[in-house]
């Protein structure tokens, strides 16, 4: 199994847009927006989908 550290680095943070995205989610609490959403976590299900 290989395992490594990635890390995604945003140039041009605007903390004004990210308030404007509205929750994904609400059913439970609704935090998850798509301005803060993980990068990792959007790559593993674009692997998990490719592997099925």
């Amino acid at each position: 199994m290989l395992c490594y550290m990635y890390y995604v680095l945003i140039s041009q943070f605007d903390a004004a847009k990210l308030r404007k995205f509205r929750p994904s989610f609400k059913e439970n609490g609704g935090t998850v927006t798509a301005g803060n959403a993980s990068s990792i976590s959007d790559g593993a299900a674009a692997s998990i989908r490719l592997h099925s």
